[in-house]
């Protein structure tokens, strides 16, 4: 007979939109890349045409765009992890110091020394929830530091892309500028030669 292994993975909350927004945005920056590479196509052979060059910065400008949108969303994730692995850890301290205070009320309970309104079986049953919550927070801790770390791999390789976006994009004005310049100093002197 087969056995069944169940695994869990907890979550941030929010996640899911996060991952929902990027995959839209990676989406449309397939598209934007097709876009650039039917400009490739267009102007093959000719790059450095005003026209090729104009094209060209359009679809790099909606690209950077596109990343810096990447960028936020990403950024307003690792904040909400954060977040989240604070909250834990919050969770996972107040759950250890109510651990520590109902061992010492059960010792106290055993050695005689306290007079406390509760039993030993009713302590021993909150050490139980508390040391359940101690569990389940620190579950939490390491889902949150591990969403944390994920997501800030992810900036870092956004901000990636924009560093390369943003060079080519400068690059592209620059050729950009010069063809202008280029057009102008050749219409002028065509001007020059018709007089």
């Amino acid at each position: 007979m087969a056995t069944r292994t169940i695994s869990t993975r907890m979550s941030i909350g929010g996640e899911n939109e996060y991952r929902r927004a990027l995959k839209e945005i990676a989406s449309d920056y397939k598209v934007l890349k097709s876009e650039l590479a039917l400009v490739d196509s267009q102007y093959q052979g000719q790059m450095n045409t005003l026209a090729a060059l104009t094209a060209k910065e359009g679809v790099l400008t909606r690209a950077l765009e596109n990343q810096q949108r990447k960028l936020q969303t990403i950024s307003s994730a690792l904040q909400n992890a954060e977040r989240a692995q604070a909250e834990w850890t919050t969770k996972a301290e107040e759950a250890r110091a109510k651990i520590s205070a109902t061992e010492a009320e059960l010792e106290r309970l055993r050695s005689g020394t306290s007079s406390a309104g509760k039993s030993q079986e009713e302590l021993t049953e909150e050490l139980r929830q508390y040391q359940k919550a101690l569990a389940d927070a620190l579950a939490g801790q390491r889902a949150a530091a591990q969403g944390v770390n994920d997501w800030q791999q992810r900036l870092n390789y956004a901000q990636r892309d924009i560093n390369n976006l943003s060079r080519s994009l400068a690059q592209n004005r620059q050729y950009l500028d010069e063809a202008r310049a280029s057009s102008d100093d050749c219409a002028s002197s065509i001007d020059r030669f018709g007089r």
